[in-house]
């Protein structure tokens, strides 16, 4: 729960927002104006791998998909697959956002 609490955290942060770690972070909710288009659901693609491999020593990334909400196409569906470092335990964290709202 802790791995997963802290991808959460690592996701919401935005760059900047913590004082002794002026990069950390992804900071989803800036994305929350834009349209949801492919160029951005790549650029989410991105920072998100980046920002896990660089903050979260625990997981070994298998799956980042980025893709349109199929109920909902107007949201961003986000699905983590990792691998607990420790135990190689296969783990999964989705969440779901709602751009140009």
């Amino acid at each position: 729960e802790s791995v997963r609490q802290s991808i959460r955290v690592i996701l919401s942060t935005r760059p900047g927002e913590q004082l002794l770690a002026p990069e950390f972070g992804v900071g989803l909710q800036r994305f929350l104006s834009e349209p949801n288009t492919l160029t951005l659901r790549r650029r989410i693609h991105d920072l998100v791998v980046d920002a896990l491999g660089t903050f979260e020593d625990r997981i070994l990334l298998d799956r980042v998909e980025v893709n349109e909400a199929p109920e909902q196409p107007s949201h961003i569906r986000i699905e983590i697959a990792y691998r607990l470092r420790r135990t190689g335990v296969l783990q999964q964290v989705g969440l779901t956002l709602e751009p140009g709202a």
